[in-house]
């Protein structure tokens, strides 16, 4: 079920033995053409030969190919690292300096980032707004939010709040960073009340743009660009 497979200890070699050489980690196409030479194809042929062989033909690395060929693999597991942030950003054909048009951007990257914190069931307390000027000077701007969010409209207006702080001069990349991120799952329900129904709608997005394309729905804004 989910897609996992247990397998036992006592059937670690013949799981493993069907499975071509290049299947271990570490084993690249230079050392998969030796091993051919020997008439290795497979991890079932090298778990024909006495370990000391893969000792003597190619050394330590050959004793740690052999073990992890036979199952054992002594290194500590190791969790995923947390990720620290999400961003998203859009460089320009040519630079832009209406806000109109910027505020737009801006909608369509907190869209993308809102959706990307609800498919991770992240929240974020930190929005940073990045921005690179037609002369490619770039600068970032940052505001940490009282409570966490993943609502795309909380997003959206704390960058454009952050997007009246830039001078107004010709933009040629916009972006939106969020972090000081943490799960969804577990925290307060208390804390979402007021974005429930934004989160909802984003949950809803998700839904129907992972059946039928990226650009099967769109919100009011991206319809009154399309027009214009």
């Amino acid at each position: 079920p989910d897609g996992f497979c247990v397998v036992k200890p006592d059937m670690v070699k013949d799981f493993l033995a069907p499975l071509p050489v290049t299947a271990i980690p570490g084993v690249g196409d230079v050392l998969a053409e030796k091993l051919r030479k020997l008439g290795i194809e497979t991890i079932g042929d090298v778990q024909k030969f006495p370990r000391e062989v893969f000792k003597s033909v190619f050394g330590r690395g050959g004793e740690e190919l052999y073990d992890m060929c036979m199952g054992i693999d002594n290194r500590p597991v190791e969790p995923p690292k947390e990720r620290k942030q999400l961003s998203f950003e859009r460089t320009f054909e040519k630079d832009i300096k209406d806000r109109k048009i910027l505020r737009q951007k801006l909608l369509l990257i907190a869209d993308h980032i809102a959706e990307r914190l609800s498919k991770r069931e992240l929240v974020a307390r930190t929005v940073t707004l990045k921005v690179r000027f037609h002369d490619f000077s770039m600068i970032t701007r940052s505001q940490t939010l009282n409570l966490p969010t993943r609502s795309h409209e909380i997003i959206s207006e704390t960058a454009e709040k952050l997007l009246d702080k830039v001078p107004r001069i010709p933009i040629r990349l916009l972006g939106i960073s969020v972090s000081n991120l943490s799960p969804l799952v577990g925290r307060p329900a208390e804390i979402f009340i007021d974005t429930q129904r934004a989160e909802k709608l984003i949950d809803a997005l998700i839904a129907i743009r992972d059946k039928y394309g990226y650009t099967s729905i769109k919100r009011a804004f991206e319809l009154m660009g399309d027009r214009e």
